[in-house]
């Protein structure tokens, strides 16, 4: 019988093996995974992620505790593990190029009105090219491997946005040492101390010395 739920398991597609994979990088960073770790990560809306978390707790994949801590069964790990075996290096679509001086108030609520975004209807990935830190760039999270960025372009250097990219910390040095980089990332907003403020969620960053 499987662990998370009665009857037989769920037949998964691409993005229930997506979840999974993306549950065990999660939890290999740290010891308690939740929903909005996953959709964060993701860059999915909170609705398509518990509506996924759902059919995975049902179907045996995964248990979530009474706190709302997602943790994967025998079965979730071992499907999760065989996705991230096979190594494949994971292809981003692009929808548009955009500047930063075109991410405003106006833009963002355009952008939610194709809300909410999920699987089917993923959340649009933009690019930005040629960008900096604004010297308040920073490592976060328990070990270190997130980046928290404030990011400028060089012909607007009083116009930054804040950007959050997990697991990419590797990038650091190149950043901090004021070298430029390109972003890829969906748009977001982001909730502190009851003001919300528009997020860049970075998918990939691009150092600018690298030659594609």
């Amino acid at each position: 019988m499987p662990e998370g739920g009665k009857g037989a398991y769920m037949a998964l597609q691409e993005s229930g093996e997506m979840y999974l994979e993306t549950i065990l990088v999660l939890s290999r960073k740290s010891s308690y995974v939740r929903a909005i770790d996953v959709g964060e990560y993701m860059g999915y809306s909170k609705p398509s992620v518990s509506r996924a978390m759902g059919l995975l707790k049902t179907g045996g994949y995964i248990t979530v505790d009474d706190l709302g801590g997602i943790r994967l069964t025998d079965t979730g790990r071992e499907v999760a593990e065989r996705i991230s075996r096979k190594e494949l290096k994971p292809i981003i679509n692009i929808d548009s190029i955009l500047e930063f001086r075109q991410i405003t108030p106006k833009f963002f609520r355009l952008l939610k009105l194709f809300q909410p975004f999920g699987p089917g209807n993923l959340s649009p990935v933009f690019i930005t090219e040629n960008v900096y830190d604004n010297g308040n760039g920073r490592v976060v999270g328990s070990e270190n491997g997130h980046l928290k960025l404030e990011l400028i372009q060089e012909d607007e250097p009083y116009r930054h946005i804040s950007a959050i990219a997990f697991n990419k910390s590797e990038h650091f040095d190149h950043i901090q040492a004021g070298n430029p980089i390109d972003i890829c990332y969906s748009i977001a907003e982001n909730y502190y101390r009851g003001i919300a403020n528009i997020q860049l969620r970075i998918k990939d960053i691009r150092n600018r010395e690298e030659i594609i």
